[in-house]
């Protein structure tokens, strides 16, 4: 199954449409790739939580896949918990919240851990990644597809950041130090960067505009300090 949009459609009308029971089987998929997800973001990347890159399969394939043009496309699982989230949104089922914060929790860990320090303007972004589908020319005129901080990630790892802090507050985890993970969770977790605009039309994919600003405040992690920024 294909993360980066092509699952994630076929589900788009299941909220919308009152047909939330459709969304279940996806739901089941999600907690299927936890697991192996974990051993991926380990193996791989020597970070917390869970990973599902852009090709997944019913028996726990979450490793980078296909080639650096899909391949190295690290946050699916990001794209993936937003339909958990859809689901809270148009139910208000605090009991199903309750059961999906975390994995909506340890998707926003790996990204915690994932990202860097981009030393041309000191912004955190993902690396490295891709746009999926999306190609540039290097300087030398072959064609690249992987990159640094692809605004798909950016506005992911916002949403993302967002809907955990907003879950955790909804189910007051933020202010309960006895909750999970020894009590440590993040009070403030943003990636805020505004969309910068190509004239005359068109978002960009890549980042490599100043206009973007990515900010990550984070008072007490999950499980100690933010580790993207730490050679290990």
């Amino acid at each position: 199954m294909t993360c980066n949009i092509n699952t994630e459609m076929n589900y788009w009308p299941a909220e919308p449409t009152n047909l939330a029971e459709c969304h279940e089987p996806l739901f089941d998929y999600i907690r299927s790739l936890v697991a192996p997800g974990r051993q991926t973001a380990q193996a791989y990347y020597r970070a917390r939580g869970w990973v599902a890159h852009v090709v997944t399969n019913p028996w726990g394939f979450t490793a980078p896949g296909e080639n650096a043009g899909w391949g190295s496309t690290n946050t699916g699982s990001a794209w993936l918990c937003q339909h958990l989230w859809e689901h809270y949104a148009f139910s208000g089922d605090r009991d199903f919240l309750r059961q999906v914060y975390p994995l909506l929790k340890e998707a926003a860990l790996f990204l915690l851990d994932f990202l860097v320090e981009d030393p041309r303007d000191h912004h955190l972004v993902t690396a490295p990644s891709n746009s999926p589908e999306n190609a540039f020319r290097l300087p030398d005129g072959r064609v690249a597809n992987t990159c640094v901080g692809p605004t798909m990630d950016t506005q992911l790892a916002r949403e993302l950041f967002g809907h955990c802090l907003e879950a955790a507050a909804l189910l007051e985890c933020a202010a309960q130090v006895q909750v999970t993970n020894h009590g440590r969770l993040p009070l403030a977790v943003t990636v805020n960067p505004p969309v910068a605009l190509f004239q005359p039309v068109g978002i960009p994919w890549q980042f490599e505009m100043n206009q973007m600003v990515a900010t990550l405040v984070q008072v007490q992690a999950f499980g100690g300090g933010v580790r993207a920024h730490e050679d290990e």
